[in-house]
């Protein structure tokens, strides 16, 4: 176990590691773990050396062992060659003489060079003498000598028989060396007349006999003897002709070397054995504990002065070090610093320490600074932000309507900021901590069930998901929320999210939508009433023209009169339609908004019921507005109408003008309503009011609450229509059984004070002269105007586009005096037309037609060579327009 594993189980058991415990545990360690790799050194190194050597020394007491033993055998080679090379050996075996026997081979002879076997062999292989030393030659023991020793090839009938030969032959009574050699004369020559046999039996007393001539314990066996011992039947396995020696220990006194012996027949026939004591392993065992007690006194010396040195030189100092910083930890002053010692390791560990200091010391001012910075903008925001914990961890692998029922369980607010407390109605954020999230986030309403849905789907995160709630009134409130849950390990812990109102947004959104809808609305309505404004030019023309040839007494002139009523009254609808699209032909002008109000107080007590009470209010010193006075007494008209409409059983009807400084907050409450300062006019009533879905739609045309035939619902579609061309704005506030404002801002104008109201002179149509260029690409109104004008003594000119207004004015020879011209046209409109023909004629008066009025109408009516004549217009307005342009 390592010391840092020690260390939590010294503490266990209450004992307080220090560092010089630590250092002398680990001196200690590393002195047992280096006499240890010592042993194991020694074992595998010196011992194993000593080892090898012990066995090199073996295996040549081994070899020195046969080669005494082979001493031995050449010993007897010689003797046999002697007595072979003889001449009365010669002449022995030729014609056998027993005195020679009794002479050369006494009993003390043979004793004395120890010969246990000798057999004379005739030139044909025969036996004419044999003698075994000690034992009687019986015919048993004859038959198997002669089987064994006289065998062919082996010492007799083999190649090269002329030379001496020896070696071991394992008979049936046991090993012997034998030698054999031809016999011949004393001078070595031949031929050879027999061959002579010697043997010396390797029995117990020639191995003890060569174990004291070797001075080693020695033991020889048969490779076949039944009886051989232990060792040697283990080590018999290892002996080869490729390796005849091997040794092995036999205990830890001795160890034996093994020879394998061949045969003089080239097979193997003997094992010798030796035994030695194990002196060098011995002296090598002693030498290792020599070596090993030499290397724990240098160890233990060698420690005791590293000790010594550690705590002199580096200990006292690194433990200083180590209370001088758990001093600065524990009173938290990262200010202070550490003292600094000598130049060295350590004195460089306490310039670092100080350097960690003063960073750490840095990183937490910044880190505070952080810190109130983030509460700071937590407590700033004006977005809710918000922790929710779960008091049960959710599994992800649950289905998804287990998920959210385990949500709705389980999920309370653990941290948010005051922004959120504020949006919630709670006085401070520590009241909303610990309110379960399902007291704040109904899944009942349908749009927050698919937010929690979507949420789950999509790997627990929101971005911008709006909630819907409800207040105490009943109103709907709108959040757009960001939602962020922490999966650990499966399970979903905490959420984090931010939340913000978007009520006001969502309700300016459906302002929006409303205004684009009446603009398109508008535009429909405009194009219908100007093509519709063609039709009824055309109608109310011919009807003037046709009721002007006929009497007073004639009977089609009444249903004339009927037609052209009918005419106007479709006129009047339409300039409804134009002033809801506005596109109708305003005449604005610097006015006091209270002389028209003024105006109104003589008109509207004969329109009202009596039994309304009409009140105006207006103020002193009222700032100036720039408007149609006409069309701002018709406004008034026509909300004083819905009013009177809405009190059935009467009721009180208010008008108030006032002055009005907006600022960014009032108008946030619509997009199109700049800051600034503006003129109001509020139109109250104390009559059944509205609900949310009918005030959405009453500046819609053809919409009224009215009985049919009580109403066309134009009324106040005409009136959004002039006060949005007037450049202002118009609100509505009302509620079921309280009543109705209506507010118009008009935007404050400056300049001097413009006449309101100025006399309409009406004078007959004058005959003229001249040539009038028209164009016109209605035909019908192209043709009503030709006729016209053609009747009052002008010379006309017609064309059905610009194009052709051009090619006509370019054919024509003489002068053209007045240019009569529609302004919207297909191709080249009537603007660019006159941009075009003045080039050509410079100073050409003009007179521009219109069903509508676009944006254009006021950019091209800039001077006294330019006006212009609303459709549908009486035939009469026409020709005395052109008389006015031509003389004036």
């Amino acid at each position: 176990m390592r010391i840092a594993e020690w260390s939590p189980v010294l503490g266990g058991l209450g004992v307080f590691v220090t560092l010089r415990r630590k250092t002398l545990v680990i001196i200690g360690t590393t002195l047992v773990g280096l006499l240890l790799a010592f042993f194991v050194l020694t074992r595998l190194t010196l011992l194993r050396r000593f080892s090898d050597f012990e066995t090199q020394i073996t295996r040549q007491q081994v070899q020195r062992t046969s080669t005494a033993l082979q001493s031995e055998i050449d010993q007897l080679s010689t003797i046999v060659h002697d007595d072979s090379v003889w001449d009365k050996a010669y002449e022995f075996v030729q014609h056998l003489n027993r005195r020679f026997l009794a002479s050369n081979f006494p009993t003390a002879i043979l004793t004395e060079l120890r010969i246990s076997l000798v057999i004379y062999l005739n030139s044909s292989d025969q036996a004419v003498y044999e003698r075994l030393a000690g034992h009687p030659l019986d015919p048993r023991i004859q038959r198997e000598l002669e089987q064994k020793i006289l065998q062919p090839g082996v010492l007799i009938g083999r190649p090269g028989a002329e030379r001496t030969v020896s070696g071991i032959m394992v008979l049936p009574d046991g090993p012997m060396m034998v030698a054999a050699s031809p016999i011949l004369k004393s001078s070595g020559e031949g031929p050879p007349r027999g061959t002579l046999i010697m043997g010396r039996r390797l029995d117990a007393n020639e191995i003890h006999r060569l174990s004291l001539l070797t001075r080693l314990d020695l033991q020889v066996h048969g490779v076949d003897d039944p009886q051989l011992p232990p060792d040697f039947q283990k080590i018999q396995s290892s002996l080869s002709r490729l390796t005849p020696i091997a040794t092995q220990t036999l205990d830890e006194k001795s160890i034996a070397g093994y020879e394998l012996i061949n045969g003089i027949d080239g097979q193997p026939a003997l094992i010798l054995g030796i035994r030695v004591p194990r002196r060098i392993y011995a002296e090598g065992k002693n030498a290792e504990t020599y070596l090993m007690a030499a290397a724990l006194v240098v160890g233990v010396v060698f420690s005791m002065v590293t000790l010594f040195l550690l705590e002199r030189l580096v200990l006292s100092r690194l433990i200083g070090l180590g209370k001088n910083v758990a001093a600065i930890g524990a009173r938290g002053d990262l200010s202070a610093r550490v003292v600094t010692e000598g130049n060295d390791e350590l004195s460089r560990l306490s310039t670092v320490i100080n350097r960690m200091l003063a960073d750490l010391e840095r990183t937490e001012q910044e880190r505070g600074r952080d810190e109130e910075r983030y509460r700071a903008y937590i407590r700033q925001s004006t977005e809710g932000i918000w922790r929710c914990e779960l008091q049960e961890p959710l599994s992800l692998s649950l289905p998804e309507a287990e998920q959210m029922d385990h949500l709705y369980r389980t999920v309370v607010i653990d941290e948010c900021n005051e922004a959120l407390a504020r949006l919630r109605g709670f006085g401070s954020a520590e009241q909303l901590r610990g309110v379960a999230v399902r007291e704040l986030f109904h899944v009942s309403e349908p749009k927050n069930l698919e937010l929690v849905r979507n949420f789950l789907r999509s790997g627990y995160r929101i971005l911008d998901g709006e909630s819907l709630e409800k207040d105490e009134h009943g109103h709907h409130r709108y959040f757009l929320n960001n939602v962020t849950g922490v999966v650990e390990k499966g399970f979903l812990v905490r959420i984090w999210g931010t939340q913000r109102e978007v009520t006001e947004q969502r309700r300016l959104e459906a302002q929006l939508r409303q205004a684009q809808k009446m603009e398109a609305i508008g535009r429909l309505a405009g194009g219908i009433a100007h093509d519709f404004n063609n039709l009824l030019s055309v109608i109310h023309g011919y009807s003037e023209i046709l009721l002007r040839r006929f009497s007073p007494e004639h009977p089609a002139r009444k249903e004339l009169e009927r037609v052209l009523h009918a005419t106007e009254r479709a006129a009047a609808l339409t300039q409804q339609l134009l002033a809801f699209g506005r596109k109708q032909v305003l005449s604005p002008r610097v006015l006091d908004l209270s002389m028209v109000v003024g105006e109104m107080d003589r008109m509207l007590p004969s329109l009202i019921r009596e039994d309304i009470e009409l009140v105006i209010r207006s103020q002193p010193d009222l700032w100036l507005v720039r408007a149609d006075p006409m069309q701002m007494e018709q406004v008034i008209m026509n909300l004083a109408v819905n009013a009177c409409d809405a009190m059935p059983t009467g009721g009180r009807l208010s008008l108030e003008t006032k002055n009005l400084q907006l600022d960014h907050t009032a108008a946030r409450q619509d997009a199109s309503l700049v800051p600034g300062p503006y003129v109001m006019l509020a139109v109250s009533d104390t009559g059944i009011g509205m609900d949310a879905e009918t005030r959405a739609k009453i500046f819609e045309p053809f919409f009224t609450t009215k009985e049919i035939g009580k109403g066309t619902g134009l009324g106040l579609a005409t009136v959004y229509g002039i006060v949005q061309q007037s450049g202002g704005h118009i609100s509505v506030f009302s509620e079921p059984g309280r009543g109705s404002t209506f507010e118009i801002y008009l935007p404050r104008a400056e300049g001097k004070l413009e006449p309101a109201f100025e006399p309409l002179l009406v004078e007959p149509a004058p005959k003229g002269s001249g040539t009038v260029l028209l164009v016109e690409d209605d035909s019908a109104v192209r043709r009503l105007a030709w006729e016209v004008l053609h009747e009052q003594g002008y010379n006309v000119l017609s064309a059905g586009c610009g194009e052709e207004a051009l090619q006509l004015v370019t054919s024509h020879s003489g002068k053209i005096d007045l240019l009569v011209s529609d302004v919207i046209m297909p191709g080249m409109a009537g603007d660019e037309l006159v941009e075009h023909l003045r080039l050509r004629l410079p100073g050409l008066k003009v007179v521009f037609v219109s069903g509508y009025a676009s944006d254009a109408i006021p950019k091209i009516v800039t001077d006294g060579q330019t006006s212009f004549l609303q459709k549908p217009f009486p035939v009469q307005d026409l020709v005395r327009k052109v008389h006015e342009m031509l003389t004036g």
